[in-house]
């Protein structure tokens, strides 16, 4: 995986139909509610024991000024405290991810 530098230039190859949004809010549901909760907002019933919390991923926050490249790259690859998702998810349910997750308010 790229740096996240050079992941800003990784475009998200679906244009977000229902059907990859409502897969994205299901893997949503499995990996990442336990730690960032089911709003986003780093609260989930296992992340809110690490010290940082879990990233807030909500509109407007910094993780979310990150491009959909770089979120792809952070979902593959993990980041900190954050485990990596390459051996989990497909290419494709990790751009299902990224989309779902640009719905968060």
């Amino acid at each position: 995986m790229p740096p996240l530098a050079e992941a800003a230039r990784l475009a998200n190859p679906l244009k977000p139909a229902k059907e990859d949004l409502v897969r994205g809010k299901d893997l949503f549901d499995i990996f990442c509610v336990p730690c960032h909760g089911e709003t986003g907002r780093g609260y989930g019933p296992v992340g809110k024991k690490f010290v940082p919390v879990p990233a807030d991923l909500r509109a407007g926050s910094p993780v979310m000024g990150l491009s959909d490249g770089q979120l792809f790259v952070v979902v593959s690859s993990g980041l900190g405290t954050m485990p990596a998702f390459r051996a989990d998810l497909s290419p494709g349910e990790r751009w299902q991810l990224v989309s779902f997750l640009r719905t968060l308010k």
